[in-house]
């Protein structure tokens, strides 16, 4: 790209020979710009100021510490002419347009110099892009006098260069490109507004969908916390039920094997009883209650063991329930102990999650017993929301009333009392007073017209730089204006 070869100056003045495009020819013009269906997409696509400097100004950023800041001969000057075009946009647009406050992008290194990408917005949602070059100076910096030239005009997506800037001028006015795109912007609005229609119900309509889909699926991770919760809950009481039931079938072995041992016992007294009588058939009826009584005595005693032991077993038994109530009970008493913590840190934390509401509503007691102070919480909720486990709650907006001063006389902090008397103010000042006082504010393209006569006056006479705070104020007072009508019309 050869700068001095590409690109046109743009001078700020009236024009009185602007001539923009023919009914005729404004039909043709369009039809050019949109006679491909890429092309028709472009013209009718919204455009960002970042897609817009990254497709048109790949270029680097520059360094912040090398480039002034943007505060078109002087590069400082590209907010005042950002302006000023609006100003020529509000003269020649179609009624219901307005455009916004201009976007200045940060410059960049684009080869061998330096660029930088600007917008203005419209009020029906279209934008126009402008890239500008510095093909003087140093390409690692645009000075605040560096010159900038303005190569590549795009409305919306659509390069609209090669019909908005006449061919064969080395300069044209900003009257004349502002009249050709303000055309172009009121010929491309109604379709423009049609399409973005279509495409907010799509992106409405997507929105909703993935709300939707993202409410489910935060349902679906709480429903799946939850069942994995009972599972572990469920699991633990089987496992308590299993021991249990281990130690009562062990209990029922034991019963059983002294039962056993009982019914043996009492089938050898018997057998002894049998060989008794078999040997002593003649013994004496004294000999026999003897052996009786001393077989009863026997299986009273065994019986009396057998009670004995039952009675342990049946404690034991009666320990291990108790034991087994106990750990019911210990495990009930932790999972409130749980959701009350963690109803605690969910209070504490609005929009915590459940995994991490635990350790917030134990942090928060500590907090309220003094074991951690108020700036440790603080930082501990911070990094909850910072790092996404916590929602943070929506803040409330409230809204700002603009208020417009009345004009303001700015005079110039370098001269002394002495000089201020000695040098009288040019016509422009008072007139730029006459704007700030609100006597044209029924008629902004009136306001624009005495606004550039008085610019062009102090321009003239050299006094640019010493009345620029009282411009810039009456620039911004006229864009107050165009705000507010810009809101009307909405």
């Amino acid at each position: 790209m050869n700068p001095f070869a590409h690109g046109k100056r743009h001078e700020i003045g009236l024009d009185m020979f602007v001539k923009g495009f023919e009914r005729d020819q404004l039909a043709n013009i369009y039809l050019s710009l949109t006679n491909t269906r890429e092309t028709d997409r472009l013209i009718l696509e919204c455009a960002t100021l970042d897609e817009m400097d990254s497709e048109y100004n790949i270029g680097e950023l520059l360094d912040e510490e090398i480039y002034e800041a943007v505060t078109v001969r002087r590069f400082s000057q590209t907010d005042s002419r950002m302006k000023a075009l609006s100003r020529v946009f509000s003269k020649y647009l179609a009624d219901g347009i307005v455009p916004a406050e201009a976007i200045v992008g940060r410059p960049k290194k684009t080869g061998l110099f330096a660029s930088v990408t600007a917008q203005i917005p419209f009020s029906d949602g279209q934008v126009i892009t402008i890239v500008f070059h510095s093909p003087s100076g140093d390409a690692k910096k645009i000075g605040p006098d560096d010159e900038i030239i303005a190569y590549r005009w795009l409305l919306n997506k659509r390069d609209i260069t090669h019909v908005v800037s006449p061919e064969g001028e080395g300069e044209v006015t900003l009257e004349e490109v502002g009249k050709r795109i303000a055309q172009l912007v009121g010929k491309n609005s109604a379709r423009f507004q049609a399409t973005q229609k279509d495409v907010k119900a799509q992106n409405d309509q997507l929105a909703a969908l993935k709300a939707d889909a993202d409410k489910l699926s935060k349902e679906n991770m709480d429903l799946m916390n939850g069942l994995k919760d009972q599972q572990d809950a469920v699991a633990t009481a089987q496992s308590k039920i299993d021991r249990t039931r281990g130690l009562v079938e062990k209990q029922q072995e034991i019963n059983a094997d002294l039962e056993n041992q009982l019914a043996a016992l009492q089938a050898k007294a018997t057998a002894a009883e049998a060989e008794r009588k078999v040997a002593a058939e003649t013994a004496a009826k004294q000999a026999a209650e003897a052996a009786k009584a001393q077989a009863d005595t026997e299986a009273q005693r065994v019986a009396d063991e057998a009670a004995q032991q039952a009675a342990v077993d049946a404690e034991a038994q009666r320990i291990a329930m108790e034991e087994h109530q106990k750990q019911q009970d210990a495990a009930n008493n932790q999972v409130d102990e749980y959701n009350r913590v963690v109803k605690v840190g969910q209070d504490a934390v609005p929009g915590l999650r459940l995994q991490d509401a635990e350790t917030a509503g134990k942090l928060w007691e500590m907090l309220q017993r003094g074991e951690v102070t108020q700036a440790e919480w603080d930082k501990y909720v911070e990094d909850l929301y910072a790092s996404g486990k916590a929602d943070r709650p929506k803040p409330v907006t409230v809204p700002i009333i603009e208020n417009q001063d009345n004009a303001v006389n700015v005079t110039d902090p370098t001269v002394t009392p002495d000089e201020a008397t000695a040098q009288a103010d040019p016509p422009a000042i008072a007139t730029l007073n006459d704007l700030l006082s609100g006597a044209h504010d029924s008629d902004t393209i009136e306001f624009g017209r005495i606004l550039d006569e008085a610019a062009n006056e102090l321009e003239g006479a050299g006094l640019m730089n010493k009345y620029d705070a009282l411009l810039n104020q009456t620039a911004d007072y006229l864009t107050g204006l165009l705000k507010e009508k810009m809101k009307r019309v909405m």
